[in-house]
């Protein structure tokens, strides 16, 4: 049975996010969009550099799978910092 997602992709939305969410933290929650900004400008970086060393490629779909892990992080924590602020009964 074929994937269809490659895990490269899964572990890079991973990875990410737990970057994002560690600037996030670093930026104590104050530039959200940085912490986004951060991470996703990292991994296009790293995808440039891999495109410059021997034996290695370079895959736009990795930038976007770090992109949309930083996403993904940084709305679970705004969705969730929204429900801690509900009124409660």
């Amino acid at each position: 049975v074929a994937s269809v997602v490659p895990v490269d992709k899964v572990l890079h939305w991973g990875a990410y996010g737990v970057l994002a969410g560690l600037w996030l933290w670093a930026l104590e929650f104050r530039r959200a969009w940085l912490a986004w900004c951060i991470p996703t400008a990292f991994g296009a970086f790293d995808e440039w550099h891999q495109s410059h060393v021997p034996g290695r490629t370079s895959d736009p779909g990795d930038v976007v799978a770090d992109a949309l892990g930083a996403a993904t992080l940084l709305a679970l924590w705004w969705a969730f910092s929204v429900w801690k602020k509900r009124p409660r009964p």
